[in-house]
């Protein structure tokens, strides 16, 4: 009788949406806030490209997210599509402008460079002065040089503006400002 009590609850069927690029975003805020540990000094610039290429995945979910809601077509076709070209797309469907040369717009392109050679790697090979492998400014590659280049906070407040704008525009979620404030499920009934 007593274990009754702690019966799981029966609900109805429920729809759950799982909303993929607000998972990515919080991953990443936790990789990018976590304290370094004096001892590993090398390990900054790897936790710094761990939480780029999160914000990268973030950008690229975002827009297949907001693509799928607006164009029938999306899902057959986001595949084929560069990320440059979904930016472009869901800029046009949101009256944003799509500026190469300012922010918001140059970093999220500079940014899914980034993501682009570190998901498609390659091996180089460069003639160099002696270096120390542990300095933060090491980089031999684009990769290498823009993640150690690039202001991180900068990177994600442009992310965060540009996914702000989208947000605003599309009128989603109400009473929600941003879309990575949500939870990354969202549950509807089953009737």
């Amino acid at each position: 009788m007593e274990e009754a009590r702690f019966a799981p609850k029966m609900f109805k069927k429920q729809k759950i949406e799982t909303r993929s690029f607000a998972y990515v975003h919080a991953c990443a805020e936790r990789v990018g806030g976590q304290p370094i540990d004096p001892k590993y000094p090398g390990y900054r610039k790897h936790q710094k490209v761990a939480y780029l290429l999160l914000l990268a995945i973030t950008l690229e979910g975002l827009l297949n997210h907001v693509g799928g809601l607006v164009y029938s077509w999306w899902d057959a076709a986001e595949r084929t599509l560069s990320t440059e070209a979904k930016l472009k797309i869901i800029c046009d469907h949101c009256k944003i402008s799509f500026n190469k040369g300012e922010p918001p717009i140059q970093t999220l392109l500079q940014l899914t460079r980034f993501r682009n050679d570190l998901v498609h790697p390659k091996t180089t090979m460069v003639t160099t002065e002696p270096i120390n492998m542990l300095d933060e400014r090491f980089g031999t590659t684009k990769w290498q040089q823009f993640s150690t280049r690039v202001d991180e906070s900068r990177v994600k407040q442009d992310l965060d503006a540009f996914a702000n704008k989208i947000w605003a525009y599309m009128g989603l979620d109400p009473g929600h400002k941003t879309p990575f404030g949500l939870l990354q499920h969202v549950y509807y009934d089953q009737t």
